[in-house]
């Protein structure tokens, strides 16, 4: 079984390798430790980027007062992820590979991926592209039920997928204790849900936006 942050680690170096052969890689770009430094900043044009060694998902402006950007490597480097089941293929030992390097690829940080539920399904809708999927229970016939994020949407196609219906159903992460006392913001996606829930904020995603939250029993939040 392929372990967490050996996917990380390879995620990491295949942007390092964009990155050097990039217009952001100069000549004192240097690797130093747990960072990179000397990287131009694609906002400002300065010298003054820094990036994470180990997760170089952004570059980050240290001219914090005439600049600060922070840029998602993935935006400079989108073909990365439009190869995530090419470059990240899924194997016997590691089937769901390509999910799990695609939530990463999303800036996602490890641990928020500790005891979430999904699974790769390849070839969503005949698209030709696979997706991130994530259960949602069973319905009362007892069928499984789930939403995802597809990796590449065709622009006909749509960028979520559902088995069964998600009507009246929300998703909240299956590895976190909710506080019933605390703040929690209600989103759309669970791709948006996940990103709150990376910087210490509680969320659940309703699942579309034609869901009335109004219509869903949040009762335990």
């Amino acid at each position: 079984m392929i372990k967490h942050y050996d996917t990380a680690i390879a995620l990491g170096e295949k942007i390092i390798a964009l990155l050097k052969g990039s217009e952001w890689w100069t000549p004192t770009t240097r690797i130093s430790g747990n960072t990179i430094q000397g990287l131009t900043c694609p906002t400002c044009g300065e010298k003054a980027g820094w990036a994470y060694t180990a997760s170089p998902l952004s570059i980050n402006c240290n001219r914090a007062n005439q600049c600060g950007a922070r840029t998602k490597t993935l935006e400079l480097f989108p073909e990365l992820r439009r190869n995530i089941e090419r470059d990240f293929p899924a194997t016997k030992a590691d089937p769901h590979r390509p999910a799990r390097e695609y939530l990463l690829s999303r800036g996602l940080p490890e641990s928020i991926l500790s005891g979430l539920a999904f699974w790769y399904l390849k070839d969503v809708r005949k698209t030709g592209g696979g997706a991130v999927m994530f259960p949602l229970g069973k319905n009362e016939e007892g069928k499984d039920l789930a939403n995802g994020r597809l990796f590449n949407p065709q622009p006909a196609s749509g960028k979520t997928h559902n088995i069964g219906s998600t009507a009246g159903r929300y998703w909240k992460h299956p590895g976190i204790v909710y506080d019933p006392n605390k703040q929690t913001f209600i989103t759309e996606g669970i791709l948006d849900a996940l990103s709150l829930l990376a910087i210490g904020q509680q969320a659940v995603a309703v699942l579309a936006a034609g869901q009335d939250p109004g219509k869903v029993d949040l009762a335990e939040f």
